[in-house]
């Protein structure tokens, strides 16, 4: 099998202890190239060496907290977990998923695209930051293709994407 590799890194803005939106930056393009639905352009599909934030000082710990719980409830498949930590209000600023853009459509996103597509999938946290009101994680998602993704049918391969900050 060969290796898949996706970049990408999740921004949290967090409001009374709840997340109220976040930002997925995604190399899709990459996803595509990858997976043969349009010619490869380039070799690496990585953006730059990690990042080295690392919860230093400043970082607020209940937003450290509330960051890897949202990791604990992918992870569990916990729908229930998910929507406790989003806020009624929640945005999610993803344009590979449009449809997923209040707490209802994430929540239905993860359900019906995310653990379809890919039922084993896992989040490992690499590193996290949180000051304040705001948070990122860089990850690491294992998974096997088990169900369609989009308009992509299943292929039964391993897949693995790492977020990085640029």
């Amino acid at each position: 099998d060969l290796p898949y590799v996706n970049t990408f890194i999740v921004f949290f803005r967090l409001d009374g202890g709840l997340i109220a939106e976040e930002w997925w930056e995604l190399d899709f393009l990459g996803v595509l190239e990858q997976v043969g639905q349009l010619p490869a352009t380039r070799s690496v599909y990585s953006w730059n060496a990690p990042s080295l934030a690392s919860g230093a000082a400043g970082v607020t710990h209940l937003n450290r907290r509330l960051a890897r719980l949202s990791v604990q409830a992918v992870n569990s498949h916990n729908l229930a977990l998910s929507r406790s930590l989003l806020s009624p209000e929640f945005r999610n600023h993803d344009v590979v998923a449009p449809y997923a853009a209040d707490r209802s459509g994430y929540l239905s996103f993860l359900r019906d695209v995310m653990f379809v597509a890919f039922p084993d999938l896992h989040m490992t946290v690499e590193a996290e930051v949180a000051v304040g009101d705001r948070g990122a994680l860089r990850c690491a998602v294992t998974a096997t293709h088990q169900g369609h993704f989009g308009p992509l049918p299943q292929t039964g391969r391993p897949v693995r994407w790492t977020a990085r900050a640029r």
